[in-house]
């Protein structure tokens, strides 16, 4: 502590040459991050799940659905082995504070494509059975892993 203000002083001498040693750790930093991310990018493929899956969006908005008749005219693609769609909405807890996303699918199908949604069998015939039916994930990834519950509202 007794030579913090020769630490200040001699970064305040050249003030030029602070800025610029600021500004080349910054520019590291964030070269670090996006190569970082450009490498996770080439080696997730192996990682995740559903790397067969096609994701087919709206050229305009995430929350602006596809027209249901595409449905069938992507079910009828060759290759093509399942489709199903989801239709993301935001909701809110009791307060408009408490926002939430969800996402609004067509049960079955949507499980047949999404096996990695893992639930007992009573839970997963309760939502298939069940209009108004919800799945809600573990808090947290260390709060009860890979179990996940329906809830009815």
């Amino acid at each position: 502590m007794k030579y913090l203000h020769l630490l200040f002083a001699a970064l305040f001498r050249k003030k030029t040459r602070t800025v610029l040693t600021l500004l080349s750790v910054t520019a590291a930093f964030a070269l670090f991050g996006l190569l970082d991310t450009v490498r996770v990018a080439f080696s997730a493929p192996e990682t995740v799940s559903g790397i067969d899956r096609l994701i087919v969006a709206s050229r305009f908005s995430i929350i602006q659905p596809l027209p249901y008749a595409q449905l069938a005219r992507i079910a009828s693609v060759p290759g093509v082995k399942g489709v199903t769609y989801a239709n993301w909405f935001g909701g809110i807890y009791q307060d408009p504070k408490n926002f939430f996303a969800n996402i609004a699918v067509e049960p079955r199908s949507y499980l047949e494509l999404y096996p990695e949604l893992v639930m007992p069998a009573g839970e997963r015939e309760a939502f298939l059975k069940t209009r108004t039916g919800a799945i809600v994930g573990p808090r947290s990834p260390s709060a009860s892993a890979g179990r996940s519950a329906t809830r009815f509202p």
